[in-house]
């Protein structure tokens, strides 16, 4: 709790300290990755695509290895690359995306300091 009196204004003209009012400063402070700019908001894929993405995701979180999905995907006549290297790169783009949205945003108030300014 602060008290602050304001001192009589019978005191000399020359530094007049019924001027002079205390303030509360402090620092807020956020770190989010909301104000940078990304692709994930930006690009757009065809459906074929969202759905292979969508496919090997469903796919990899059952356990399945990526041979069997890239199998599956091939017979099935998704959209994939020739090689079992087009599943590990869609694997690791979801889950590039997926940590990138669910990052915590951090904020916080700190740094409490009082500052006596002179109004004019």
């Amino acid at each position: 709790m602060l008290l602050v009196s304001r001192p009589s204004d019978k005191v000399s003209q020359e530094n007049t300290p019924s001027n002079i009012i205390p303030y509360l400063l402090f620092d807020y402070v956020i770190t989010s990755h909301q104000f940078n700019s990304t692709h994930y908001f930006t690009k757009e894929y065809s459906d074929d695509i969202y759905k292979t993405q969508d496919k090997v995701s469903e796919l990899h979180s059952k356990g399945w290895k990526v041979k069997e999905i890239h199998d599956y995907l091939l017979k099935n006549g998704y959209q994939i690359g020739n090689t079992i290297q087009s599943v590990y790169s869609v694997i690791n783009r979801t889950k590039k995306r997926t940590d990138y949205f669910n990052q915590p945003i951090l904020d916080g108030i700190g740094n409490f300091r009082i500052k006596m300014l002179e109004i004019l």
